[in-house]
């Protein structure tokens, strides 16, 4: 029987009208709280704190709560947290969800022998952090901590997202920190270091975690068919011997994303288009909680898609515009905070949105 077919309410018209109004009212007040925290994520203030005698920037939104959640954003080898906060564009994706930006920068120096930016420890890559055995996880977990303490938000709901040894760091974080829900990856796969060498670390990973990767198909520095001293293209090639160890041999991208499958789950699970622009294509395995998703894009470098700046002119950087990277993984992210998975509520404050990633 249907109790609502019996409700003495339906035989009376002012009843009804009462409580339609009710509900729409109840609605009306929902959205306008979305609404005001969206555009609260819009004032924002950037500040700094100090974990083990490393600065750490921060963005913070003025509706930050203990409901909010960490994102932390890792440079790229032989760049620096400055950098990686004018490519990853990720304020203009702040909404509803009021995330605090997180900027770490590594410790040791990175490219050209040390004389630009700086490097990760994530294991086989990238000089000089891993070959000086450099504590990055448990830094990046104390980052975690710390800013969670000090802004007064969830310590228990964090994500990360990076860009080359950025994106190689996320993946062994969310390999070690239960607390990454989900994690990013731009042309950074996980590199383990090699068995036996003391130039590189190994490490363990055996979590579930969901992940979202992009990777061009003409990316010369981390080859999507991967690389190591005698395969993989003259610039790969190049560096792997130059550094004399250093760096681990890289894996297949796509030997890479089943090793994630078999982590969530889901080798078996067939693969199902999600995203289709142009030179830009995406498939995902699984569901939201074991989700795996690769994006590729045709012509596209050592880049971080939709975010084409001048050194981006550059042929082994060349960027494409048929993915915006940063909203997608704010999006992706979304899929994963109890507050906003059910709605996926983002303000972009002026900009068209694109198609999210199904």
């Amino acid at each position: 029987n249907c109790i609502c077919c019996s409700a003495p309410w339906l035989g009376n018209p002012r009843l009804v009208v009462a409580m339609v109004a009710r509900v729409l009212l109840w609605g009306l007040a929902a959205q306008l709280l979305l609404d005001r925290s969206a555009a609260l994520a819009h004032v924002r203030t950037i500040t700094h704190f100090s974990v083990d005698g490393r600065q750490v920037d921060a963005i913070v939104p003025a509706c930050a709560s203990a409901t909010s959640p960490i994102v932390l954003s890792l440079h790229a080898w032989g760049s620096s947290k400055a950098d990686q906060r004018a490519t990853d564009r990720l304020p203009t994706y702040m909404g509803a969800e009021c995330p605090v930006l997180i900027y770490p920068q590594g410790k040791i120096r990175g490219a050209l022998f040390g004389a630009v930016g700086w490097s990760w420890n994530a294991g086989g890559c990238c000089p000089n952090g891993n070959s000086d055995h450099l504590d990055d996880v448990g830094f990046l977990q104390r980052v975690i901590s710390y800013a969670a303490s000090h802004f007064h938000i969830s310590a228990d709901l964090v994500f990360v997202v990076g860009l080359s040894n950025g994106g190689m760091m996320a993946n062994r974080l969310a390999c070690t920190d239960d607390r990454i829900k989900a994690f990013v990856a731009v042309s950074g796969p996980l590199i383990n270091g090699t068995a036996g060498s003391d130039l590189t670390e190994t490490f363990e990973c055996h979590r579930s975690v969901p992940v979202l990767h992009f990777h061009g198909l003409a990316d010369e520095s981390i080859p999507f068919d991967g690389c190591n001293t005698t395969f993989g293209g003259v610039a790969c090639e190049s560096v792997e011997k130059l550094l004399g160890g250093k760096m681990a041999a890289m894996p297949r991208v796509l030997d890479y994303i089943a090793d994630w499958r078999l982590r969530n789950g889901v080798s078996e699970a067939p693969a199902r288009p999600t995203f289709e622009n142009n030179t830009c294509s995406c498939q995902s395995w699984g569901e939201a909680t074991n989700n795996v998703t690769l994006c590729t894009l045709k012509d596209e470098g050592h880049a971080w898609p939709g975010s084409c700046r001048l050194s981006n002119m550059l042929p082994m950087f060349r960027c494409s515009m048929d993915i915006d990277a940063s909203q997608q993984a704010m999006d992706f992210f979304r899929r994963y905070i109890p507050t906003t998975a059910g709605i996926l509520v983002s303000q972009t404050f002026g900009r068209k949105r694109a198609s999210r990633i199904r």
